[in-house]
C-alpha cells in the first residue's frame, strides 16, 4: 500500500495499493548498510577495551601483591608467643632476631590522681576564685577559673587540652560533690601537684587516690637479676619486632618469638593467585571456539600473548644459580602456576635472607622483582603495552561514532526524500484516478446524447 500525507497525517493505501511504510523500511535499511557494518566494528572494539580493562585490573593487583614480596623490613616478620596470655599479650611485627624471655610483672603503670578532700552541694558552689596553679611532669600553669564554682574550675582546667591533666566532678553522695584531678598519661613523671590555698571550699587540702608510676618487670632472680621500666604497660624493643602489654602484675611469663615464615608464604600464595587470575583472564578473551568458528575479543592480539609471557618467564626463568622450583613455584600441565607451601617453609628456614633475594633480588632479578617490570611493561601510565592498546581502541571507538553520526544525517535525509517522492506518486495517481473518472463520465454523457 502507500500513503497519500496531508499535514502530519499518512495514511497507507488509498489509491495505489503499496505498503510505502514497509517500502521505506525495506530501502532504508540496504541504505544503512554501510552504518551496520560500522556499528559492529564499533561493538568489536568496545568489547576488545572491556576486555583490555578485565586483564589491566588483574595485572595491577598483581602487582601490589608482588610489591608486597619486595623490601627488607618485609622480610623479617617475627611471631611472638606468650605462655600467659592473660598477665601479658604480645604481637610480632618487623625483627632481625628470635628468642625468648621470661620475667615476673612487678607492677603496672598508672597515672597520678588527686581528689579534693572535702566536697560541696553542687556544680554551682564556689569553690575559689581567680586562678589556679597546677603542675605535672614539669609543666606548671596558673589556670583562671572564672566564677570559681566547681562546674567552672572543671571546664577550665580541661580546656588546656594539651597540659595533661583531666578534671572532673564525682557525685559521691546526694549533695555532695569531689573534684578529682587525673593524669591523661600514666608513668612516675605524672605526678600532679595543686596549690590546697587556691581552693578552699572544697577543704583545702587532697587526697592521693592513685600514685603515678612506671610499669616494672623483673628478669632472673638474685644477684643477676635486673630490671625492665616503662612509662605505659606496653614494651618496645625487649625482643626485636616484638610488642609486649602488660596485663596483670604478679605473674611469671615466657614471651617466645620466631620468624613468621608462614605470612610469607601467604604472601607468595597470593602472588601466585594473582598471576593465575590473569592467565585465566587472557585464556578466556583469547579464546577460539572451534566448533562455532567464534573467537573471543582479543583471539589473535599479541598484546595479551606478550602479557601471557613475559609472566611465565618471570615465574619460571633461574635466579643466577636458583631456581623457583627450589621455593616451591612450578609451571603447571595446564598453564597455571603451582605453588608447594611447604618448599617454600623449608628453603626459608635453611635460608632466610637466599629466599630473600630469591624474590626481591636485583642482579639477578627476583620473582617477585620481574613479575613488577613485567606489570608496568603491561600497564604503565605513559608506554605500557595494555595502555596503548586501550588508547588506540578507543580512539578509533569515537572516530566511529563521528563517521555512525554523519551518516546518520544522510540516512535521515534520504528517508525524508523517499518518503516524499512516495507521497508525490500516491497524489499524481490520485490526480490520475479523478481525471479518468471525469473523462469517462464525459464519455459517458456523449453515448447518450447520440
Amino acid at each position: 500500500m502507500s500513503s497519500i500525507s496531508s499535514g502530519s497525517a499518512s495514511v497507507d493505501g488509498l489509491v495505489s495499493g503499496l505498503n510505502t511504510t514497509d517500502l521505506v523500511a525495506q530501502l532504508m535499511a540496504i541504505e544503512a548498510r554501510p552504518q551496520t557494518l560500522m556499528k559492529l566494528r564499533q561493538s568489536g572494539f568496545n568489547n576488545q577495551i572491556t576486555a583490555f580493562e578485565s586483564v589491566r585490573s588483574l595485572v595491577s593487583a598483581m602487582k601490589i601483591d608482588a610489591q608486597a614480596l619486595i623490601g627488607a623490613n618485609d622480610w623479617s616478620p617475627v611471631t611472638a608467643s606468650s605462655n600467659h596470655p592473660s598477665a601479658v599479650s604480645v604481637t610480632g611485627g618487623q625483627g632481625t632476631s628470635v628468642g625468648s624471655i621470661t620475667f615476673t610483672v612487678d607492677r603496672l603503670a598508672s597515672a597520678h590522681t588527686l581528689t579534693s578532700s572535702g566536697t560541696v552541694a553542687s556544680l554551682d558552689t564556689v569553690v575559689g576564685s581567680g586562678s589556679l596553679t597546677v603542675a605535672v611532669g614539669g609543666d606548671s600553669r596558673s589556670i583562671p577559673v572564672g566564677d570559681g564554682t566547681l562546674q567552672s574550675v572543671v571546664e577550665a582546667i580541661n580546656a588546656e587540652r594539651d597540659f595533661g591533666v583531666a578534671a572532673m566532678a564525682v557525685k559521691v553522695g546526694e549533695g555532695a560533690y569531689r573534684l578529682q584531678l587525673t593524669a591523661t598519661t600514666p608513668g612516675s613523671a605524672s605526678t600532679i601537684t595543686v596549690d590546697p590555698s587556691q581552693l578552699t571550699g572544697l577543704g583545702g587540702s587532697w587526697l592521693t587516690t592513685s600514685t603515678g608510676q612506671d610499669a616494672q618487670v623483673t628478669v632472673g632472680s638474685g644477684a643477676n637479676a635486673y630490671t625492665i621500666t616503662s612509662a605505659t604497660n606496653t614494651l618496645e624493643g625487649v625482643l626485636p619486632g616484638v610488642t609486649i602489654t602488660l596485663q596483670e602484675a604478679g605473674s611469671t611469663v615466657t614471651v617466645t618469638s620466631s620468624r613468621d615464615g608462614a605470612s610469607l608464604a601467604d604472601r607468595a600464595q597470593k602472588l601466585v593467585d594473582s598471576v593465575n587470575k590473569i592467565l585465566a583472564e587472557v585464556a578466556k578473551q583469547t579464546k577460539y571456539d572451534a566448533t562455532e568458528k567464534k573467537g573471543s575479543p582479543l583471539t589473535g592480539d599479541s598484546t595479551v600473548r606478550d602479557l601471557q609471557r613475559s609472566l611465565m618467564d618471570a615465574i619460571s626463568s633461574p635466579m643466577g644459580d636458583a631456581y623457583p622450583d627450589t621455593y616451591g613455584f612450578t609451571v603447571q600441565r595446564d598453564g597455571t602456576i603451582g605453588f608447594d607451601r611447604s618448599k617454600f617453609l623449608a628453603a626459608y628456614a635453611a635460608d632466610p635472607e637466599g629466599t630473600q633475594a630469591a624474590f626481591d633480588g636485583a642482579d639477578p632479578a627476583g620473582i617477585a622483582t620481574r613479575l613488577v617490570a613485567a606489570a608496568d611493561r603491561a600497564i604503565d601510565p605513559v608506554d605500557g603495552m595494555i595502555i596503548t592498546a586501550l588508547k588506540g581502541r578507543r580512539a578509533t571507538v569515537q572516530d566511529l561514532q563521528t563517521q555512525i553520526d554523519a551518516y546518520q544525517i544522510r540516512l535521515d535525509r534520504r528517508q525524508a526524500t523517499l518518503k516524499a517522492q512516495f507521497a508525490s506518486l500516491e497524489t499524481a495517481l490520485a490526480n490520475l484516478n479523478s481525471q479518468g473518472q471525469w473523462l469517462a463520465g464525459q464519455l459517458s454523457g456523449l453515448s447518450s446524447g447520440s
